[in-house]
């Protein structure tokens, strides 16, 4: 799960809406790959409870608002078999910021539940992050 950067890193615009468009005509549900929305716990800053989780079937899309609680990812592990690949196509929309002070130009991400106290997940977070 992760949250996506809120400012491009180049133009100083903020990211407001993304898009994911699906390419696998032949993608079967039992390969998994959904693409998860959850909830934001205010207390801890974290992903709360997942609210969705969308099948990445061909000519799907999918609108969210990316703001700084817009938590996303894939729900669970993705298992095409070889040859197949979970394919997307990513748009963002940017729009002008007022508020560079709190910028993020990288993603964050956190592990899932059943990836917590795994170190190479951990490893795997802190590579993504840029830390």
């Amino acid at each position: 799960m992760h949250l996506d950067y809120d400012v491009h890193p180049k133009m100083d615009m903020k990211r407001k809406l993304n898009i994911i468009i699906y390419l696998n005509p032949e993608w079967q549900v039992s390969w998994r790959g959904n693409l998860g929305l959850w909830s934001h716990d205010e207390e801890t800053n974290q992903p709360k409870e997942l609210e969705s989780s969308i099948i990445p079937i061909f000519n799907r899309a999918v609108l969210f608002d990316t703001t700084q609680n817009s938590w996303h990812g894939v729900t669970e592990g993705i298992f095409c078999p070889e040859g197949q690949y979970r394919k997307s196509l990513a748009l963002y929309y940017l729009i002008p910021t007022e508020d560079l002070d709190n910028k993020r130009q990288k993603a964050l991400f956190v592990p899932r539940q059943e990836q917590k106290g795994d170190e190479s997940v951990k490893e795997l977070i802190k590579t993504r992050s840029g830390y």
